[in-house]
């Protein structure tokens, strides 16, 4: 059985793709017909079929990277972290951006770089 916190975020996860400030990133990204460019490096590409060449980004990450458990502990705890994880994935347009298949990465391994610096830090201290 799946923890609770981990369903909520799923269902989140899933809700979040038919929010309509994800589809007006999209339109403000195109430059063409099927051509989309990146906010980073400033490439643009085109998208055949369903080929993952480019993706969404949140520019304020929807997880706090220096509270790798945040949402778990705040569901728990019912504090409004929980709160603020929604509303950073339900933001406007303007916490958007559309990323390339080389920038995106490049910019999640940053943010998995601090999630994991602070699991570490909380481990040496022995929060729960």
């Amino acid at each position: 059985m799946i923890p609770l916190s981990t369903w909520i975020v799923w269902q989140l996860r899933k809700a979040s793709y038919r929010w309509p400030a994800r589809y007006g990133v999209w339109k403000a990204a195109k430059t063409a017909p099927n051509t989309f460019k990146c906010a980073k490096c400033g490439v643009a590409y085109y998208k055949e079929k369903k080929g993952r060449v480019l993706s969404l980004d949140h520019i304020i990450p929807c997880k706090d990277p220096t509270r790798p458990q945040a949402f778990q502990e705040d569901l728990i705890k019912c504090q409004c972290g929980v709160c603020d994880y929604i509303r950073k994935m339900f933001c406007g347009p303007e916490g958007m951006q559309i990323l390339c298949q080389t920038c995106h990465p490049k910019k999640t391994k940053k943010e998995m770089t601090i999630r994991k610096k602070a699991r570490k830090i909380k481990k040496l201290k022995g929060v729960k």
